[in-house]
């Protein structure tokens, strides 16, 4: 077998668990350091930054790459001092590779101190890629004033050092999206570098510099093994502890309606529910003291993959005083989820709704401000929290952008009757019918990257998703009369 021959063999075969004991006696070859650096390091950086968006390839491809980089400078950590500093820094981005998966399994992502440390964060490892191709280039350097040239160079790994320098240049100027001729322009030049790098390693085995690589305690297959191992367990820590909010619940006082009963009583003689009205706070009974008339929605019982039963419920009830008005939609868990990670009620108030041609039809009432509260059950205990509504920018199916108010939480891992509610006072203004829609938001499967439900929904994502279940309930009143 020629040497060109063994060459192209390393390069293609070299990820593949292939028996040489199966080849005839006389054709067995072990590769030699040349072909073990080459093919570790081309494959490496391909796997490294070229990545599939789909069956999880993003996540498993580079983690590959960057194990392979590993393996190609280990055994030549000692040839010199470049392509030491080329092992080390690739260690370094193994180190970096975990802490991204990991915090990817989180939703860390979704807060403002993630956001302002993204990019910084993400020039650093830029930095450390280029010392990288820097240092290998410097390495090759090494090698080829060591083995007599008088004008040492490596022309395929400096091709390889301003090729990604002049990519990190055009994604920090803004340039995210480029042209499918560009981007194909790109890639050709890409793959042109790396033969060019491989020539560079080949030239320097046929020319007879011999390297002397030191042996590994651990095997390349093993410490893959031990790598992908570690992966797949920061993986699923952080899907287990860092997909979820934090949750303050607080034990509800057994007299929390003490002193309420008329109130009460008055509600669910005009209609409504007993199981709604008996969630409600004190302080939230007395702005409803005096209560006219109250119209229900058509209630909705929505089932979701995980085995959970969501009952939605909505009702205006009409308050003293000219065109007063309580909103309150209430649900509720009738069977619970098997899975709990995320969930969120959007909610597009009536005074922040209607406002067309500037005109107003309904303004806020102060006295009852918008709220979110959530109870479940754990024991003779019942538990409650009050989630923070914050408005935020969305999309909607349509593609048109609009604010709307949001909760986020999670449901507890333990405990039953999970339910909730929103409630808001308002004023109406004229004539004009009385909409109101609340979307609930579930998550019924583990996402990774983590994402929560309340960001699917700001994203605009729309339709059949099995990791999603979008619930829309709303109450339509049209002068005075129950439409829906």
């Amino acid at each position: 077998m020629s040497e060109e021959k063994r060459f192209d063999w390393e390069l293609t075969e070299q990820l593949a668990d292939f028996d040489m004991t199966a080849l005839p006696e006389e054709e067995r070859v072990d590769p030699t350091p040349w072909q073990h650096l080459a093919g570790k390091l081309v494959w490496g950086v391909i796997l490294s930054t070229i990545t599939l968006n789909f069956l999880y390839l993003d996540v498993i491809l580079p983690a590959i790459g960057i194990i392979l980089l590993v393996q190609a400078f280990r055994p030549l950590r000692k040839e010199n001092g470049w392509l030491g500093l080329c092992h080390g820094l690739a260690w370094m981005l193994c180190a970096a590779r975990l802490c991204t998966l990991a915090v990817e399994g989180t939703l860390l992502p979704e807060t403002e101190i993630f956001a302002s440390l993204e990019r910084p964060v993400g020039l650093v490892i830029v930095v450390v890629w280029l010392a990288l191709y820097f240092s290998l280039w410097r390495g090759l350097l090494g090698i080829a004033r060591r083995a007599g040239q008088e004008k040492p160079s490596a022309p395929g790994a400096a091709m390889l050092l301003v090729w990604y320098g002049a990519l990190t240049a055009l994604a920090l100027a803004g340039a995210e999206q480029v042209s499918g001729f560009a981007f194909f322009l790109i890639l050709l030049l890409y793959f042109l570098v790396l033969r060019s790098l491989r020539k560079t390693l080949r030239f320097f085995e046929e020319n007879g510099y011999v390297l002397q690589p030191l042996q590994p305690r651990v095997s390349d297959g093993r410490l893959t093994a031990v790598w992908l191992a570690a992966v797949a367990a920061v993986i699923a820590l952080a899907l287990i502890f860092g997909s979820r909010y934090p949750m303050d619940w607080q034990v509800r006082p057994a007299n929390e309606q003490v002193g309420c009963e008329e109130i009460v009583e008055n509600l669910r003689t005009l209609g409504l529910p007993e199981d709604m009205a008996a969630d409600l706070t004190s302080e939230e009974l007395a702005a409803l003291a005096g209560a006219q008339r109250v119209l229900l929605g058509v209630g909705d019982t929505f089932t979701t993959d995980d085995g959970g039963k969501l009952l939605c419920r909505s009702a205006a009830i009409q308050l003293p005083g000219e065109e007063r008005w309580a909103v309150l939609q209430h649900f509720a868990w009738v069977e619970m989820p098997r899975h709990r990670g995320t969930e969120a009620l959007q909610a597009i108030l009536l005074h922040e709704q209607y406002v067309p041609n500037g005109l107003v039809y309904f303004r806020a009432d102060e006295t009852l401000p918008p709220r979110v509260r959530l109870l479940y059950e754990e024991g003779e205990d019942i538990f409650t929290n009050s989630p923070e509504l914050v408005p935020m920018s969305t999309t909607s199916w349509f593609g048109d952008e609009y604010t709307a108010r949001y909760a986020a939480w999670s449901l507890p891992r333990q405990g039953n009757r999970a339910r909730g509610y929103l409630l808001y006072g308002v004023y109406r203004c004229d004539e004009v019918s009385m909409v109101t829609n609340t979307d609930y938001i579930h998550n019924q499967k583990a996402v990774y990257p983590a994402l929560s439900a309340r960001q699917y929904s700001v994203n605009g994502f729309w339709g059949e998703d099995p990791k999603f279940r979008t619930m829309q309930y709303y109450l339509d009143i049209r002068y005075g009369v129950l439409q829906g």
